[in-house]
C-alpha cells in the first residue's frame, strides 16, 4: 500500500482550486533562459530536451495515477502501464474503465478534459524531442528550426519554428496539466477513495475539483517546403 500511496495519493499539490490565469509562474522559465557566455544555440540544444523531458515525465506520472485509480490499485496495473509504452493505448484503456467507475459526471468530465490535453502535450513533446534541430548563434528572439520526419514520410520532414518563449510555453502547458491532474486525483481520493488507499501516510482531505488550465496549443508545421535531403 505504501507504493500505491506514493504513486497515486502523494502527488504534491496545494489543494487549491486555481483559475489558469492565477497559477504560479513555471520553474521551467528560468532554466530555458540564456545566461552568461553561452550562445543561444548552446543553451537551447542542451536545455530543450532535458526540460521538456523532465516536465513531461511529471505529467506522465499523473496519468499513471489516474490509470491506477480506474484500472486497478495494484502492481499489475502499474506494470501494464509501463509495458504498454504507448500513451494512446494508455488513454484508450483509461477511457474504457472511466465510464464504468465514474464517481460523478463532474469527475468524468474532468478526467476526460485532462486526457485530451495530455494527448496534445504528448504530441508536442514528441515533435520537440524527436526532431533535428537547426540552430545558429542569433538573437534569442529568433526561432529555432525543428525538422520532424514521420515513419510514413521519412524524407519529407515537417518544419517547426519556435522561439525560446514558444518552447517555454510548451513546458508551461505540460506543467499546468500536471498540476491539474494532481488536483483531480486529490479530489477523487479525498471524496471517494479514502478506504481503498488507507496506509502509513495521511491521505489528502476532500477538496473541490481544480480550475481547468487552458488547452495546450498544437504545434503546427510551417508552410515553407522542407529540404528533401533532410
Amino acid at each position: 500500500m505504501l507504493k500505491l500511496q506514493a504513486i497515486v495519493a502523494l502527488a504534491p499539490n496545494t489543494g487549491r482550486s486555481q483559475e489558469p490565469s492565477r497559477r504560479e509562474p513555471s520553474p521551467w522559465k528560468t532554466i530555458l533562459k540564456p545566461t552568461g557566455h553561452h550562445t543561444r544555440s548552446d543553451r537551447a540544444s542542451t536545455s530543450t530536451p532535458s526540460v521538456i523531458s523532465a516536465v513531461f515525465n511529471r505529467l506522465e506520472l499523473r496519468l499513471l495515477g489516474l490509470f491506477m485509480l480506474y484500472v486497478g490499485l495494484n502492481d499489475t496495473s502499474a506494470w501494464l502501464f509501463r509495458r504498454l509504452n504507448d500513451n494512446n493505448l494508455r488513454l484508450d484503456i483509461l477511457e474504457r474503465n472511466l465510464a464504468q467507475k465514474r464517481e460523478s459526471d463532474q469527475v468524468l468530465e474532468a478526467v476526460r478534459y485532462f486526457a485530451v490535453g495530455f494527448a496534445q502535450c504528448a504530441q508536442n513533446r514528441n515533435i520537440l524531442l524527436h526532431s533535428t534541430v537547426l540552430a545558429t548563434d542569433v538573437a534569442a528572439t529568433e526561432p529555432l528550426t525543428f525538422f520532424k520526419a514521420t515513419k510514413a514520410k521519412p524524407i519529407d520532414a515537417a518544419r517547426y519554428d519556435l522561439t525560446l518563449t514558444g518552447i517555454r510555453r510548451v513546458a508551461d502547458e505540460m506543467n499546468a496539466y500536471a498540476e491539474y491532474a494532481a488536483g483531480v486525483i486529490q479530489h477523487i481520493i479525498g471524496t471517494y477513495r479514502q478506504r481503498e488507499l488507507e496506509g502509513p501516510f495521511p491521505l489528502p482531505p476532500p477538496t473541490p475539483l481544480p480550475g481547468k488550465p487552458h488547452p495546450p496549443q498544437k504545434l503546427t508545421p510551417q508552410e515553407t517546403p522542407t529540404p528533401k535531403e533532410l
